[in-house]
């Protein structure tokens, strides 16, 4: 019976032994992963860098396909009238993105409020982000837009007592300001034409151009004695 058993534990080793053998011998399948097809995930993020322009943020997750992103935005909600340049994402995480909205543009409104979301597209389907909002006071109305300066005399260099500038007259010491004429969309890019005189100088004209930055610019004159 010894015997029996010692040749039966034998045979049951050596077939567990070759089959190890089989087993470990094998080299590892590679697993290729295929991603499910889906169209893009998007999550609308904040807005920065907001002074006539402005960066806008978001996230978008390809799901492997190449997707091509961007954002839209328009002074309506809901209705996204310009769109931003474009982004190519791809991969299986989350991939923040940032692109500028370049120039915005003018129009009346303090604060003058955007809308705006991330959209992205692959080859499976379209998406969209919710809808954010963001407020540009670079391009709200003006309380005014101004003109100040001085006028001298340019021999002596003292300021010009009662000068015209543009039918304003200037102050004991030259000094003179003014409020221009604006249009509906505030101060930006205004060119007036301004001319300074005294009696005893000869006139002198100046154009001046207000930018969108400042609605207070500084222009002053020098006169010369008119000769007879």
């Amino acid at each position: 019976m010894r015997n029996i058993f010692a040749y039966c534990l034998i045979v049951v080793c050596g077939i567990l032994g070759l089959g190890s053998g089989l087993v470990f011998g094998q080299e590892t399948p590679t697993v290729t992963v295929t991603p499910t097809p889906q169209a893009p995930t998007v999550v609308t993020g904040e807005a920065t860098d907001i002074a006539g322009s402005a960066v806008l943020h978001g996230t978008v997750n390809a799901h492997g396909f190449e997707t091509t992103a961007w954002f839209e935005y328009g002074t309506v909600s809901s209705n996204y009238s310009t769109s931003t340049s474009t982004e190519t994402i791809s991969g299986l995480d989350d991939t923040p993105i940032s692109i500028s909205t370049g120039s915005l543009p003018i129009r009346t409104g303090s604060p003058y409020t955007f809308y705006y979301r991330v959209a992205a597209e692959n080859s499976v389907g379209r998406a969209y982000g919710k809808e954010k909002s963001f407020s540009d006071t670079l391009h709200g109305d003006c309380l005014g837009c101004y003109i100040s300066g001085k006028v001298i005399d340019t021999i002596t260099g003292k300021g010009i007592e009662n000068a015209t500038v543009n039918d304003n007259l200037t102050d004991r010491d030259g000094n003179y300001a003014l409020e221009v004429e604006s249009v509906d969309y505030g101060c930006g890019k205004l060119t007036h034409t301004l001319t300074a005189s005294s009696e005893g100088y000869k006139h002198s004209t100046q154009i001046i151009t207000l930018s969108e930055v400042s609605s207070f610019e500084t222009l002053n004159f020098e006169l010369q004695p008119a000769t007879n």
